[in-house]
């Protein structure tokens, strides 16, 4: 949609002084809407709010300089899965340990199950820095692993 500085001008006229003010001095217009909202305000008589210019900064920023940085480590094999749904499976239970984990080429095996055999597999990946309490996590959950209920609590 083009907005041209005469439907700006239209539209700036129909508010009141409050409405044309409040966007204008929260620096959010663009240059063209900004420079067309200070005319309507002079137009009545009225003074235009100066927009702080952003400045950039130069204090160093603090956040990591790359995504291996962020999660903890480069991302491990922490298993293969041949089905897309088990993978996620297991990455969503990661995630609600508390380890980030990553369902890597789901989506071949999704479009092209075939093409997921011969790829070896949807590939879950973790942190190294997490890849022992993942597997920890992936040991309690393999099936089989679950303790049967005492019997004394059934029924």
């Amino acid at each position: 949609m083009d907005v041209s500085r005469q439907s700006l001008s239209e539209y700036y006229a129909r508010l009141n002084d409050e409405q044309l003010l409040r966007p204008l001095a929260s620096s959010e217009l663009t240059p063209l809407a900004t420079e067309v909202a200070g005319e309507e305000l002079r137009r009545r008589g009225n003074d235009v709010p100066e927009t702080p210019a952003e400045e950039p900064t130069t204090e160093p920023s603090e956040e990591p300089a790359t995504i291996g940085e962020e999660i903890g480590g480069d991302l491990i094999l922490l298993g293969r899965y041949i089905s897309p749904t088990e993978a996620e499976i297991v990455r969503g239970r990661l995630a609600a340990e508390g380890i980030f984990a990553v369902a890597a080429d789901a989506h071949i095996g999704q479009m092209m199950s075939l093409m997921s055999y011969a790829l070896g597999g949807v590939r879950v990946l973790v942190p190294e820095s997490q890849l022992a309490r993942a597997r920890e996590i992936l040991k309690a959950i393999e099936p089989g692993e679950q303790p049967a209920p005492d019997q004394s609590e059934v029924g």
